[in-house]
């Protein structure tokens, strides 16, 4: 017979390992699967990157600029008196004198007053400060030294790139004190779409990973620092489910918000049809990493990564309808929902009945017509269809 769905238990029949799949895992949508699967974390950045990797060490490059300031005790011999540079004014024991902004040359070194040629490419701003100390040793009066990274043109140096769906994509500077994924994005101008249609990014060497916008909001292990060099795109990624069989409005569907779970995917294509559907057979059909296979089911009789999973829900229990609202949706699910099997057995009860019907009425004609015939009166001629006057010769 024809039928848009399967039942349920064609469903679960086609679960053997074939050419195509080494093994369809079916799982019943219990109270145990709806808690394991709503405690999962599939990896992402903070996996990837560590979430627990300190801020980026910068590190001064070609064409940066900094800012050097020295502070000497009194009687100080390469800076002014306090007074005098207005540099702790209430200390007229230590003088401070600010150099004017250097920059990095091309081999690399800065020339900074009295202490000479410094080499300051590749190197932290605290290191520089140190080699400019050592060598004002004997020129100065205990000398301290301050130096600031005032601007980074070094692209990749000190900076990372963001593009993509963002309102000012470009090459970024990082801060000092660490800039996270967040700040970055902000920094370029945020997103264009919503942070549940928004997929970002984000390559470091030969490592990459991409995660929801949504979930970096959400999770803040995943809002990892940026280092220099990364870079970041950020995509509109709209994440969408089909649902297929004895549902009132077979299509694809958005998922309209950050958070969709079974009901409410059930519920947007319009229920079920009442003469067609199968309550107890509502499928879910995605491809599960093998992590979260061996979580559900630690005996399942496959390595495959990823693998073909089913989940089955009975909704004509009572509990069905809570575990459908935590149920959690995933991007191109499909949902199934099955045919009944008296469905089936209706479609051919109404052919047999037109079959029938048609080859009672033809008889009934023809008896009709030979019994008018006979008598010679006015013949009425009935049919499945219409009834049609005629008279007999």
């Amino acid at each position: 017979m024809p039928a848009g769905a399967p039942t349920a238990l064609e469903v679960e029949n086609e679960t053997a390992p074939t050419a195509s799949f080494d093994q369809i895992i079916v799982l019943d949508i219990d109270d145990a699967v709806v808690s394991t699967l709503s405690s999962l974390r599939l990896e992402g950045f903070a996996g990837r990157f560590s979430a627990k990797a300190p801020p980026a060490e910068l590190r001064i490059a070609v064409g940066d600029t900094l800012q050097i300031s020295v502070i000497e005790q009194s009687p100080a011999l390469l800076t002014a008196p306090a007074s005098a540079s207005g540099v702790s004014p209430g200390v007229a024991s230590i003088g401070a004198t600010p150099f004017l902004p250097v920059t990095v040359d091309r081999d690399g070194t800065i020339n900074v007053p009295f202490a000479g040629s410094v080499k300051a490419a590749g190197l932290t701003v605290e290191a520089v400060r140190r080699q400019i100390e050592h060598s004002l040793a004997n020129k100065a009066v205990n000398p301290q030294v301050q130096v600031a990274l005032v601007s980074g043109t070094a692209i990749g140096a000190n900076s990372a790139t963001v593009g993509g769906e963002v309102n000012r994509a470009g090459v970024l500077p990082l801060r000092p004190s660490g800039s996270r994924l967040l700040d970055v994005i902000a920094e370029a101008g945020g997103a264009h779409y919503p942070a549940y249609e928004t997929t970002v990014h984000l390559t470091r060497s030969h490592r990459e990973a991409a995660v929801s916008l949504q979930r970096i909001v959400d999770e803040s292990n995943e809002n990892v620092f940026i280092y220099p060099g990364d870079n970041i795109y950020v995509s509109r990624d709209p994440k969408t489910y089909t649902v297929l069989g004895a549902s009132t409005k077979v299509g694809r569907y958005p998922f309209g918000s950050k958070n969709l779970n079974l009901a409410e995917a059930v519920a947007e294509a319009g229920g079920f049809v009442d003469a067609a559907s199968d309550p107890s057979g509502v499928f879910v059909f995605r491809y599960e990493p093998l992590s979260v296979i061996k979580a559900l089911r630690p005996d399942a009789p496959t390595e495959a990564e990823p693998t073909p999973t089913i989940y089955r829900l009975n909704l004509r229990e009572g509990g069905g309808y809570f575990r459908a609202r935590r149920f959690p949706m995933q991007d191109k699910d499909i949902v199934l929902v099955a045919n009944s099997d008296g469905a089936q057995l209706l479609k051919f009860v109404n052919l047999l009945q037109g079959i029938t019907g048609t080859v009672g009425n033809v008889a009934s004609t023809v008896l009709t017509i030979k019994t008018i015939g006979a008598t010679g009166g006015a013949a009425v001629v009935t049919s499945s269809v219409t009834t049609t006057p005629a008279t007999a010769p």
